[in-house]
């Protein structure tokens, strides 16, 4: 009897160990796509597991923190699967490009889910971004100080990021006038600030925006922004006065030459 108790007693420890035993040596690998990869179109989605009896099935997701896909999208499923490895396909396009993907293999049959893998840095790249189209436009007049709004209207499904330049004279990075930074991006508009409060600020600004998708980026047009400030405690443009000067001196000119023609045409007029 004490040898049948000890033969059940040795039963009851494999039986308890088994389970903890296979959970411990079964895992889910996801392969593909593979961490800091990129893919587009039809892409590959592919996940093996170890020490694995009978029918299992996989679902795949993935999420993006920087695009509208930033909760886990169910990509595909690939159900009653026998042997280790479960692969299918999906359409990349109908997650946002972007450059910080993690994508998400869950599997599991009628006893066992096991522990989901993850990968990360994947970039989606199908399209590049669109132009952005800028306000206010090109050639808007300020007369006085303000902190003025740039705005570049992008295509949210194909923008993740903007940056701005603007430069008085030009774009050019090497001006000492210049500045570049990131711009704030949400949903279909990206902006930046820019205060203008005296004579200094003077002259034409040329300002434009860049769309990015992670991977690819796209220029908007240069616009310009005419800076016409009064001088303090002034109630008339300097450029305003120069400008008015200028056209009364041109007045004055044609008057004379209208005057002395008429004048010689009399004198003509009479000898004949």
């Amino acid at each position: 009897m004490k040898i049948f108790g000890k033969i059940l007693i040795s039963i009851w420890i494999i039986l308890s160990i088994l389970p903890l035993v296979s959970a411990a040596v079964s895992s889910v690998t996801l392969v593909s796509p593979s961490a800091s990869s990129t893919i587009s179109g039809t892409a590959t989605l592919n996940a093996t597991i170890t020490n694995v009896a009978g029918n299992f099935s996989c679902s795949f997701y993935a999420k993006s923190s920087s695009t509208a896909n930033n909760t886990w999208t169910l990509l595909a499923t690939q159900a009653n699967t026998t042997s280790t490895d479960s692969a299918t396909t999906f359409n990349s396009a109908i997650l946002e490009d972007s450059n910080d993907y993690v994508f998400n293999a869950t599997c599991s049959n009628d006893t066992d889910t096991w522990t989901p893998d993850t990968n990360t840095g994947v970039t989606i790249n199908n399209t590049v971004p669109t132009a952005p189209t800028l306000s206010p436009s090109t050639n808007t007049v300020i007369t006085s100080s303000t902190t003025q709004t740039f705005t570049g209207t992008v295509v949210d499904s194909k923008t993740t990021s903007c940056t701005y330049t603007i430069g008085r004279g030009g774009v050019s990075t090497s001006s000492s006038d210049t500045e570049t930074g990131t711009a704030t991006y949400s949903g279909t508009t990206c902006t930046f600030t820019k205060t203008f409060d005296g004579t200094e600020d003077n002259g034409n600004w040329y300002w434009m925006i860049t769309a990015s998708d992670g991977t690819d980026t796209a220029d908007s047009s240069t616009n310009i922004l005419q800076v016409q400030l009064a001088p303090s405690g002034g109630s008339v443009l300097p450029q305003v006065i120069a400008s008015t000067a200028e056209k009364s001196k041109n007045t004055i000119m044609w008057i004379i030459i209208i005057v002395v023609a008429i004048f010689a045409i009399n004198k003509i007029s009479k000898r004949m």
